[in-house]
């Protein structure tokens, strides 16, 4: 049988995005966790990293280069999540290191990233993402739960970031 996946898509402006790292540095902060250093997702992480390096106050922020998605288009085809880079990243031991992206759904990227990140042996490893599409988590193979140690927004359907343009 032949699931169709949702092709719906929800639209985030500036200020939404916003309220969710303001709201994801509180969970964060909540939970005890107080990162020494953030590392954003090339690309689309790179933006919530920022706006939470802000609210922790820290002016070390790296990235992390995944590649995924083959094309930029909704629901664009995926491959094996590649690591291609790492930019500059210091020794991360004894380092509390949040590890950020936009959005998460099956939890690959996340998993490459944090593959990578571990053979560099920092002291602690967390991941947040501000937005959960739960999509493709209803295969039974994926598991149902969020990869990401915290998240806000909880979807079923595409997210669209202000920071993205498609040309569809």
């Amino acid at each position: 049988m032949n699931k169709k996946i949702s092709m719906k898509i929800r639209s985030y402006s500036w200020l939404e995005m916003e309220r969710l790292c303001n709201i994801l540095a509180d969970k964060i902060s909540d939970a005890g966790f107080h990162p020494d250093l953030i590392v954003g997702i090339i690309r689309g992480g790179c933006f919530p990293a920022l706006l939470l390096s802000h609210r922790f106050k820290t002016r070390e922020m790296y990235t992390i280069n995944v590649r995924t998605t083959l094309g930029d288009s909704v629901r664009s085809p995926r491959a094996l999540p590649e690591v291609r880079s790492m930019s500059g990243l210091p020794s991360l031991s004894t380092k509390s290191v949040l590890l950020v992206d936009d959005v998460t759904n099956t939890g690959n990227t996340l998993l490459a990233a944090i593959s990578s990140l571990e053979r560099l042996n920092p002291g602690a490893l967390k991941t947040a993402c501000p937005v959960w599409d739960t999509v493709r988590t209803h295969d039974k193979s994926l598991g149902s739960c969020c990869l990401a140690n915290y998240y806000v927004d909880e979807i079923e359907a595409w997210a669209a970031f202000p920071w993205e343009k498609y040309t569809e």
